[in-house]
């Protein structure tokens, strides 16, 4: 609910601001400066009738005017000037239907009235928030693309190339030795980062980069910019940690580089919350690695961040890193990395081999997938999105068992087996008691941490509003609860399951499946749901009841949306889900016992 003041002798736009839903007209005090009150945040937006009326004895040619103040760089100010608009729109629709039958059918309302939008944001808060929006990404970015190929050869390259053995014969503590290669990449990182984030910020001001408008040159902050130069720091010594962790824990340069690119696109996902002004920089959202320094240098190109957070993200980050720099140094002590061991072909015929396959396989899934899926739906949103679930998924599916193949009938590394009648029962009853709990439970909660903007999904919602419940049902439930199934708790599961323990292949595939939704917003909700799924084909021993709570879960939430969000909060509601899930997980587990036996 976002608070507009309005002025100004026209009584019908005040009552229509009132009632509008999602806006709380404030009381003012006399003599007030209500521009000062929109840029220091007290108010949203400020909507001046004051010139709204044409004054006694004015001529036809008369045009008043409507003033709409805001404070652009806010996100919420800019959300209230839309609802003000909105709200203007319907005044204006009911003035122009009522002179038009005063005026026996003549005149245009538009000929009567101006509105004229006032923007009290400085050159240096428009241009923070502009740039803020892509800045903080394009600086995870570069910071990883800068520091990856030398972290690569300082450990790994040796590695390959048999020189690292050597340098632990000379009489310097291995510790040592870890920290100077720690400092080399950091440096490194540092450097890379700091380049870039010069040339971005140059080519802002230059205008050398459009932002779509006509003054394409924007103003940024010098203290901003220093912040974001300080903040820097602290993030490439985390970035380079991780790095040279990579590095050291690869035996050769290449299976380096093959882990970078999960790694990164991992990293990239808490660099994308920068994005959105819905998501702020509070004491919790300090604390997460590469998220923090993020948010903290878009809010440091809008104007000043208090210094408590500042220390904050930066002792964090540094924290983050030295975490990443023991593990490094851990890794480097071990005998097998100082006598430089020949390893196993990367992707040998081996358990190891095949693992590493299959982690390749996932990672390049989840990129082609982006790609690929992204360029189909951009084209045609409900054939792009059947395309991609019912081709290119289970190509990619395919791909992956024909590379990373380890044995075995092709129905079992699948789990393509018949299930108990109980079993059945038990995957639908689980997915219908997960609807609430979810919607109302897991939802909320990541919501006090990180809030969904407003837009999300409505370009979704808009496309795929035109299709009928049962075409709804089979594109958003059917077809992702048949499709995604086979291939992440089928394909994925299953090749991850012979090459290694079961409890990391149950949590590799729901990464991997909470990742390719390719949204911070739905990562946590995903990956919950994909652990629940495959702990059922690991329960049954079968892909059945995971489909069918995929399916029924998807069904629920989609076709069934509205009916949710009134019941979601009552007694009865999360009584009958609790109920589902007890009498779900029973009968998954009698079915498997029965099984057993």
């Amino acid at each position: 609910v976002l608070s507009v003041a309005v002025t100004g002798d026209v009584d019908e736009l005040r009552v229509a601001v009132y009632r509008a839903a999602g806006l709380r007209l404030v009381a003012l005090e006399e003599e007030a400066d209500l521009a000062a009150e929109v840029r220091d945040g007290r108010l949203e937006a400020w909507l001046d009738a004051s010139s709204g009326v044409a004054p006694a004895g004015a001529d036809s040619a008369h045009v008043p005017e409507i003033v709409l103040t805001y404070h652009a760089p806010r996100q919420e100010s800019l959300d209230a000037r839309d609802r003000l608009l909105e709200v203007l729109a319907e005044v204006r629709a009911e003035i122009r239907d009522r002179r038009f039958r005063v005026a026996g059918g003549q005149g245009d309302l538009d000929a009567f009235v101006s509105i004229e939008d006032v923007d009290v944001a400085t050159e240096e808060e428009a241009g923070g928030a502009a740039v803020g929006r892509f800045v903080p990404f394009l600086l995870v970015v570069t910071l990883f693309v800068g520091g990856a190929s030398l972290s690569t050869d300082v450990v790994a390259g040796e590695k390959e190339r048999g020189t690292l053995e050597t340098l632990y014969l000379t009489p310097v503590d291995r510790g040592e030795i870890a920290w100077a290669k720690f400092i080399v990449v950091t440096g490194a990182t540092l450097v890379s980062g700091a380049l870039n984030l010069v040339s971005m910020l140059v080519c802002y001001r230059l205008g050398w980069i459009s932002m779509g408008s006509a003054e394409s040159a924007l103003v940024v902050s010098a203290r901003g910019t220093a912040m974001a130069f300080l903040l820097v720091i602290p993030l490439a010594a985390l970035i380079g940690g991780v790095l040279l962790g990579i590095s050291a824990f690869a035996r050769t340069l290449k299976e380096a580089q093959y882990y970078m690119t999960p790694v990164m696109l991992v990293a990239f996902l808490p660099g994308l919350l920068a994005t959105s002004q819905e998501i702020r920089l509070d004491s919790f959202t300090a604390l997460i690695p590469v998220a923090n320094v993020a948010l903290a240098v878009r809010d440091g190109l809008l104007g000043p961040v208090p210094g408590r957070l500042v220390l904050i993200v930066s002792l964090a980050s540094i924290g983050w890193g030295l975490i990443a720099m023991r593990w490094t140094r851990s890794i480097l002590s071990r005998e097998d990395t100082i006598l430089g061991f020949a390893p196993e072909p990367l992707f040998a015929p081996t358990a190891g081999g095949r693992r590493r396959a299959a982690i390749l396989v996932m990672a390049g899934t989840v990129l082609a997938y982006f790609y690929l899926g992204q360029l189909l739906q951009r084209w045609s949103l409900v054939t792009g999105l059947l395309v991609s679930l019912w081709v290119l998924l289970p190509c990619l599916g395919a791909l992956g068992l024909r590379f990373a193949w380890a044995g075995g009938r092709f129905a079992d590394v699948l789990s393509l087996r018949g299930a108990p009648i109980g079993a059945l029962a038990g995957g639908v009853l689980l997915g219908a008691g997960t609807v609430v709990p979810m919607f109302h439970g897991v939802a909320p909660l990541q919501g006090l941490f990180l809030p969904v903007p407003e837009e999300f999904g409505v370009a979704v919602d808009a496309g795929l509003g035109a299709l009928g419940p049962l075409a709804l049902f089979g594109l958003v439930a059917f077809s992702p609860g048949v499709c995604e199934e086979i291939v992440f708790r089928g394909a994925f599961l299953g090749l991850m399951r012979r090459t290694g323990s079961t409890r990391a292949a149950v949590l590799a595939t729901s990464v991997v499946f909470a990742l390719i939704h390719l949204s911070v917003f739905r990562f946590v909700p995903t990956l919950l749901l994909g652990l629940v799924m495959a702990i059922l084909v690991v329960r049954t021993r079968s892909i059945l009841p995971a489909i069918l709570y995929h399916v029924t879960y998807n069904g629920i939430g989609v076709l069934g949306g509205e009916r949710i969000e009134e019941l979601g909060n009552g007694a009865i509601a999360w009584g009958g889900s609790l109920a589902l899930l007890a009498i779900g997980s029973l009968l998954v587990a009698r079915s498997r016992t029965s099984e057993t036996a």
